[in-house]
């Protein structure tokens, strides 16, 4: 069983490494979302530039977090249930927060609601700036300080002793094994910025930022 769960790991993997090696041209505003129980309108940059490079640069990075961690259990086979100790609170709004930093996040991707435990929708992809801007809106149509997690904020939500994603169903119930954006920027050239690899929980500082990401957002701490 675990064999033929790390094979379906390992092709969804290839299919999200194939997806980003094409370039995606994209023009115009989103769908307004709701976030938060506000309405967002995301404008988009009208192309996102995306090189063979951007896609060499993900192909390595998702390959190399697959490696020590293949033979770990998958999060929803270790936690059985919500009574299972973590370490958030559930809060209304579909935000949790996390008792040891004090930071209350988002438990579904932007774009996506809670409804009846589960996150419902679509999340939004987004390069990093837009989704920088997204944050600046909604701090502003909520008067709440919202914004993304931080590079070192960002792996606190995460378990190290399951993968597939790296979290508990419970408190991020449907999350995509997908990299998210962080609000941190790499130490190497400006078109670089940290994201967090939701597989196993690892930050990656040389992510193309006009790569279109998910992200969550907190605010707190």
């Amino acid at each position: 069983m675990q064999r033929k769960r790390g094979r379906l790991a390992r092709q969804r993997l290839f299919l999200l490494i194939i997806s980003h090696l094409r370039p995606r041209p994209l023009e115009g505003w989103r769908e307004p979302t709701i976030t938060l129980g506000i309405l967002v309108k995301p404008k988009l940059n009208k192309t996102l530039p995306f090189a063979r490079g951007a896609g060499l640069t993900l192909l390595l990075l998702l390959l190399a977090g697959c490696g020590d961690q293949r033979n770990q259990p998958e999060c929803g086979d270790v936690i059985k249930s919500r009574l299972d100790k973590h370490d958030f609170e559930i809060l209304d709004g579909g935000v949790a927060l996390h008792k040891p930093t004090g930071l209350t996040v988002t438990q579904c991707a932007v774009g996506q609601r809670m409804s009846n435990y589960r996150c419902r929708g679509e999340s939004l992809k987004m390069t990093w700036d837009e989704a920088m801007a997204y944050a600046e809106e909604v701090r502003e149509k909520t008067g709440e300080p919202w914004r993304l997690p931080e590079k070192g904020e960002m792996p606190e939500f995460f378990l190290n002793h399951c993968i597939n994603p790296a979290a508990n169903p419970y408190v991020f119930p449907d999350l995509e094994v997908a990299n998210f954006w962080t609000a941190s920027k790499g130490l190497h050239q400006d078109q670089f910025r940290c994201s967090a690899y939701t597989y196993q929980g690892r930050v990656f500082c040389r992510q193309i930022r006009s790569l279109p990401q998910p992200f969550l957002l907190v605010k707190g701490g």
